[in-house]
């Protein structure tokens, strides 16, 4: 809808046609709202430019360039476009302001009016083109609430450099706590976003590894109390932790002006200070471990259980997918890579792994248990299989499969684990599952596990030794 309120920012003639009112062709309000003087001219041509009361009225503007959008790519606004270019006019369709009965139809309808002839541009783009100039007063206003209200990252953007231009530090503060409170019920939601964002931005994350061996869960537990108790002295937040007792290591989710700040309240807290640190991504923690808080603490239970840092992580790729873009067009490539995603998504879901990111051709997923992991894999292989016998386009996937915790030698966030998954998948052959042993040490025998002996890995100084899972 960003695209009504900037045809009427711009004193543009606007034509508003719908189909059939009476039957339920209705414009939306949203459009309507902003032109509550306009005659909306009803047709039943599918054809927009079949209809002379509305070719007439687009005569009357004198205007000799159109620009069109709306609802059904491939019949509504493709016909009367290339019609109209037929005719001699010069054509624009504003591309994100219209859409089809599926993805492909509107991407076939759009590469359709190009090759008549047709412009092509988004809605900001126009509304940018159209105001040229930041001098132009007379449009900067209402340009402002444009971003403001449709432009998503690019009017937060602007709103936080106003709050950041204008807004006192003492005042941000004042207002972000009465916005808690709710005592301002007339801030705009994204003002109290704002304030809050441009108070907490500057505050990095940091996520810690300790060296635990002969503590206990009960241990760890008063730790983190002693942590939060002196946390405000220091400015820091203690956010939660992980441990593992088993491996005797702890893990914690820090918010702290540096690194030394952190440790300051570890060392006055109880002495147990880190044995390494590295600045993270709160989003990328709660992909790989699931939270970034305590956890609440169950009915049955004294004390907040927390799990350990410990992680399967695992890549997925289809096999020769740039080949398929080419043999298939970009349209139904994009369709076997959503079959894709669907089949991984839904293992994923019956296995409690978690998605941490799309690669383009495969997703990369974390897991709380190896045993949870493998089993994904091998469903996801078979879920493939069951997929390529009813469809004549065959996808074909591989799979890499590492584990380990969060901070080893690398200053990424499980970066020595995620480098290992993504190149044991590389190097995996169609329809296979490669791990490490690191995974294959924690598997139990119903796995027909098989060593592949070692391969050189980029990124590796010494050969990887590398194991093959039967999932048949």
């Amino acid at each position: 809808m960003g695209r009504q309120p900037h045809l009427k920012a711009f004193r543009v003639p606007t034509i508003i046609t719908s189909v059939i009112s009476d039957r339920g062709g209705f414009i939306f309000p949203q459009i309507t709202d902003v032109f509550p003087d306009q005659e909306v001219i009803d047709r039943t041509t599918l054809n927009t430019w079949e209809d002379k009361k509305v070719v007439d009225v687009v005569k009357a503007t004198g205007r000799k360039q159109l620009i069109i959008a709306g609802l059904y790519t491939e019949i509504c606004v493709a016909m009367p476009v290339i019609h109209a270019l037929g005719d001699g006019w010069d054509v624009t369709v504003v591309t994100d302001a219209c859409g089809g009965v599926s993805l492909e139809a509107h991407e076939v309808a759009i590469q359709r009016m190009i090759a008549a002839g047709a412009n092509v541009m988004t809605w900001l783009a126009l509304a940018s083109e159209w105001l040229r100039d930041h001098a132009r007063a007379e449009h900067t206003a209402e340009f402002v609430e444009l971003l403001k209200e449709h432009a998503a990252g690019s009017g937060i953007a602007f709103l936080w450099e106003q709050q950041l231009l204008n807004t006192p530090r003492p005042d941000v503060s004042l207002v972000l706590t009465c916005a808690r409170r709710g005592d301002l019920p007339h801030l705009r939601p994204e003002a109290y976003y704002l304030q809050e964002w441009h108070r907490e931005a500057p505050m990095p994350i940091f996520l810690d590894r300790h060296d635990l061996r002969g503590l206990t869960a009960a241990d760890i537990a008063e730790a983190h109390r002693k942590d939060l108790e002196l946390q405000s002295h220091y400015g820091v937040r203690f956010q939660t932790y992980w441990f593992d007792e088993a491996r005797g290591t702890g893990f914690c989710l820090i918010d702290a002006p540096d690194i030394e700040t952190a440790m300051k309240v570890h060392a006055e807290a109880h002495g147990n200070v880190a044995v390494d640190v590295i600045a993270v991504d709160l989003s990328a923690v709660e992909a790989f471990l699931g939270r970034v808080t305590d956890p609440s603490p169950t009915s049955q239970a004294t004390s907040t259980p927390h799990d350990t840092a410990f992680r399967a992580v695992m890549f997925t790729d289809i096999v020769g997918s740039t080949a398929m873009a080419t043999r298939l067009g970009n349209a139904r490539a994009v369709e076997m890579v959503r079959a894709h995603d669907a089949l991984v998504r839904r293992a994923l879901q019956d296995q409690a792994g978690r998605e941490v990111k799309h690669t383009g051709d495969g997703i990369m997923a974390a897991f709380g248990d190896v045993v949870a992991a493998a089993d994904c894999a091998c469903g996801i292989l078979r879920a493939f299989e069951a997929f390529n016998l009813a469809s004549t386009e065959k996808l074909r996937l591989r799979i890499g499969l590492d584990a380990g915790e969060p901070i080893t030698d690398s200053n990424d966030l499980f970066g020595t684990t995620v480098n290992l998954a993504a190149r044991l998948c590389q190097s995996a052959d169609p329809d296979s599952i490669l791990v490490s042993r690191t995974v294959r040490d924690m598997l139990p025998d119903r796995f027909g596990v098989s060593e592949l002996g070692s391969r050189s890995m980029k990124g590796f100084p010494v050969p990887v030794v590398v194991y093959s899972i039967a999932w048949q």
